[in-house]
């Protein structure tokens, strides 16, 4: 049975990839007719080919998607289509056929289930199609940081906001940006995301407040703070925490310290503190320590 590989974006040496998985073709894709390797970094994802190129016949593709479900197994499915060229069809309207036919055989849909169904179509002198499965081995993502949420207050570059959007999306922690808001704050905002590439921010826990979370242990930073990280172990197994950073230039407001339950110096720098993203960083990677060393 033929397969697709999906290879991870590296700098890849066609040559050297035949000499460690064997020889392929390429179809949008590298396809396979029989795999023999076992995991290696450059392929992503491995699908199984239910049926190479054929005319759009939409009886004969629910047939093909329900012949594939055999090559596989699983409770729940996902589904994606793949255009290589305009069609007048929508990704939408295939999906929904899919979870037609999968309602009648028992399995339901769930984002990133235990199944993934892939219809792709191209144009030749007719619409073709092809179907594709695969069981999906992902893990689901662990999140280790849940009681954190991080705010910033006032950030003032481009570049600041960014490293928080692109930290907080890494480790699944809600953002919080303290901030009135206004139209310059806006084009930093938006000069910051479209700068920070691949966060699905529909899915980022981003909310621009004009003052910092409620019902949570605040700790902010300074490098003005009369505690260090050291009394951070004796804060950091508390339910609920905020993590409150400044602007890499001014640091917290007033009003910011005093609404903090604690205040912590990082590192033993007295003379040129951490930027705010990297003080975010160094927090995290000392939770983790404690962590570890509480197993």
């Amino acid at each position: 049975m033929p397969y697709l590989l999906v290879l991870n974006r590296f700098d890849i040496n066609k040559d050297i990839l035949r000499q460690k998985i064997g020889n392929f073709h390429e179809d949008y894709g590298v396809i396979f007719d029989e795999i023999k390797f076992g995991n290696i970094s450059e392929v992503s994802k491995i699908y199984r080919l239910r049926k190479n190129w054929a005319s759009l016949d939409f009886r004969q593709l629910n047939k093909d998607v329900l012949e594939s479900l055999k090559l596989v197994n699983g409770k729940t499915f996902f589904a994606n289509a793949k255009f290589f060229d305009k069609i007048p069809i929508s990704a939408k309207s295939i999906k929904k056929k899919i979870n037609s036919l999968m309602k009648k055989e028992n399995i339901s849909y769930k984002e990133n289930g235990d199944i993934e169904f892939l219809v792709q179509f191209k144009k030749e002198n007719d619409i073709m199609y092809r179907v594709l499965v695969r069981e999906n081995k992902e893990k689901l993502e662990r999140n280790d940081y849940g009681k954190f949420i991080v705010a910033i207050e006032n950030p003032g570059s481009v570049i600041e906001i960014s490293d928080f959007l692109r930290i907080c999306w890494i480790f699944k922690i809600p953002l919080v940006i303290v901030s009135n808001n206004d139209k310059k704050f806006q084009i930093l905002l938006n000069k910051a995301k479209k700068m920070t590439k691949g966060i699905p921010y529909e899915k980022l826990s981003l909310k621009i407040a004009n003052q910092l979370p409620k019902d949570y242990v605040k700790i902010g930073f300074s490098i003005h703070a009369s505690k260090d990280e050291k009394d951070l172990s004796g804060i950091l197994n508390k339910e609920k925490i905020a993590l409150i950073f400044g602007d890499e230039k001014f640091g917290l407001s007033q009003k910011a310290r005093d609404d903090c339950d604690y205040l912590i110096k990082l590192t033993p720098e007295d003379r040129k503190p951490l930027r705010a993203s990297h003080a975010l960083s160094y927090v995290l990677g000392v939770y983790q320590e404690f962590k570890n060393r509480n197993l």
